[in-house]
This record gives structure tokens, sequence and C-alpha cells, in this order.
């Protein structure tokens, strides 16, 4: 019986109406079932769904888990009521949620919110250690500071995979027919981050499809030279997940600028890990990219060059090869975090 209770939760009837969603997430007697509910509300895009979000969050007695699963929905919507509540919420927090508020934190924040994480105590080896580090990370590269950047190990090498398989790996132009649907998620998915719409890529690898998507900021004309001076996040890489039929972040594309031509280019998932890194050559008109390593077991070896001309808005790749083994003793760098200034 209790299997069948449990298949019941996790199947929260997706016609049920607003009305009875709301009773459900108003009964934290049954938290489990409330936090269910709380997640169809918040699958349906509802305006309610950010409105009960404020009230869980803003609640000291609602269940732990459902606070958690509220404090999720406020960070894909980047205002300043959600942002204050979210900060008034690590006043309070435990350790697992303050794991989530972190990390919403981290996609909405401004310089207010890194200021009260820098405060927060919390072990750096914990889940919510490595949430905080890497939500005051994120908004070091939003804000254009270089107070909590990544940097590679200076003994990084390049890593050329094994075995490389060219027709598994096929490359095409994102049509604005294709995005515009899509952008509803994609907002969701980088809400503090505006995409640019012309010169989105496509790369199916295998069963994986991928979209890479820059920062409007980045592709904007003109912008190589803030491309070159300050950190950003450049663009964002977007899984399409067909089990929900919709894509989801998968990595950030990060730049540290520092005011060198070549700079330094990481890509790291929502989580904080580093799967990639590499570096960006800034020219007049032309910006190049190329990553170096590839961190196991988190990405496979991945050897790929390419450029984006903000002239024409085009992002282009020269070469896209996908090892399916890692060479004997080929050590992936793992990068590390740049020491404040």
């Amino acid at each position: 019986m209790e299997n069948d209770t449990r298949l019941d939760l996790e199947q929260f009837p997706l016609d049920a109406s607003e009305d009875e969603l709301r009773a459900a997430v108003a009964n934290h007697a049954d938290p489990e079932r409330a936090r269910l509910a709380f997640k169809t509300l918040s699958q349906r895009r509802s305006d309610l769904a950010l409105a009960e979000a404020r009230s869980i969050v803003n609640a000291e007695t609602a269940p732990e888990e459902l606070r958690s699963t509220a404090s999720i929905e406020l960070g894909r919507h980047p205002d300043a009521a959600s942002e204050d509540l979210l900060l008034r919420a690590l006043g309070d927090a435990s350790p697992g949620l303050l794991k989530h508020v972190a990390k919403s934190l981290g996609q909405i924040g401004g310089q207010k919110a890194l200021e009260r994480l820098e405060q927060v105590a919390v072990p750096d080896d914990s889940p919510a250690g490595t949430a905080v580090r890497f939500a005051k990370t994120l908004i070091s590269y939003r804000l254009g500071s270089d107070a909590y950047l990544l940097e590679p190990r200076r003994n990084s090498r390049a890593l050329t995979p094994a075995t490389t398989v060219r027709t598994n790996v096929e490359l095409s132009e994102l049509r604005e027919a294709e995005l515009e649907p899509a952008l509803p998620s994609i907002r969701r998915e980088l809400p503090a981050i505006s995409v640019d719409r012309k010169s989105g890529q496509r790369i199916v690898c295998g069963s994986g499809e991928f979209w890479i998507l820059l920062n409007e900021g980045v592709a904007r004309t003109g912008a190589l030279d803030v491309l070159r001076q300050r950190p950003m996040v450049a663009g964002a890489v977007l899984k399409y997940r067909s089990c929900s039929e919709h894509y989801s972040l998968d990595e950030y594309i990060l730049t540290n600028g520092g005011g060198k031509d070549r700079i330094t280019l990481i890509g790291a998932r929502p989580s904080g890990i580093v799967v990639h890194s590499g570096f960006v050559q800034v020219s007049e008109r032309l910006a190049r990219f190329e990553l170096e390593s590839s961190n196991q077991p988190y990405s496979r070896p991945i050897d790929l060059h390419g450029s984006f001309d903000p002239i024409n808005g085009r992002l282009s790749f020269s070469q896209v090869l996908v090892g399916t083994s890692w060479r004997t003793g080929a050590k992936p760098s793992i990068p590390e975090r740049r020491a404040p200034n």
C-alpha cells in the first residue's frame, strides 16, 4: 500500500484545479504532497506559483522541503521582491534550505546578495558551502567583478581525444522560429541573462542535443572590448530533456576578462563543477575561442575551435571533435578559484 501511495504522490494529477493545488500547498501536515502540488503550479508557469513561492519562503514554520522548492521558483524571477525574500531566508536557513536559497541568489542576486553571502558561515566542503561559493562566483561574473573568479591550474595541459567521431557531431544554426517557443523556458533557466536570438547554434552529438546561446551583451556590436576588459557570463549551453520536452541549463560559459587580448574561458555546471577550460583570443573585430581541457569524468574530451563575429552576429565552429575515451595517463585540468585581490 505504501508503494501505491508513493506512486500517487509522484503523479500528482496534472489536471488538478488551481484551487485544489493551493489547498494541497497550504496543508503543511502533508509536506510531500504540498511540495508536489507546488511543483505542479510551477510547471504551469502560473502567476500563482510566484505568489505562493513568496508566501512559503517567508513562512519560517513551513516545511524545509517545501521552502526549498519555493526558493528554487524565486530564483527564476529576477525582481527585487524575490531577491529580498531570499536574503531574508538566509537568516534562519538550515543547511538543506541554504543550498537552494544560495543557488537562487546566484541566479538573480546583485551586489547586496553578494555582500550577504560573504557573511554566511558554512563548511566549504558541504553541499551548502559549495552552493554559497558558486553563487558568489556567478554573481561576480554577472557584475563584472574579479572577486570570485575561476582559473585553470597553471599546469593544465591540452587533452586530445584518443578517438574522435566526426559523424556523431552535427552543427546547425538556430532559427528564430525554433528559438521563439523556447524563450519562456530559457528565461527561467537564465533569469538574469538576456540571450542573443541571432547567433545560437545547435550541436547534436549522438543522442544528445545542445543549444549554445550567447549573452546579448557579448553579441552586441562593439562588445568585444567589454569582453576583453571585464568578467562576464558570455553565454550558456542548454540541453534538450526528451522526458520533459524542454531545454534545461547544462553549462555556463564564463570569461575572465583582465584587459588582455587572450582571456580565460571556463565552462561550469549550474552546480559549480567546472567541466571545461580554454581561452578566447580577442582581436579588433573577432573573438576566436578554443577548449584546452575537459574535466573527467564530468565531460568526455572535446577538441573545439570556433569564433564569433559581432558584425554579422555569427557564431561558428571550425572544429568540434568528441572523444570516446581518454588517453592513457592524460590528466584533466581541474580549475581552481582565483584568490581575491
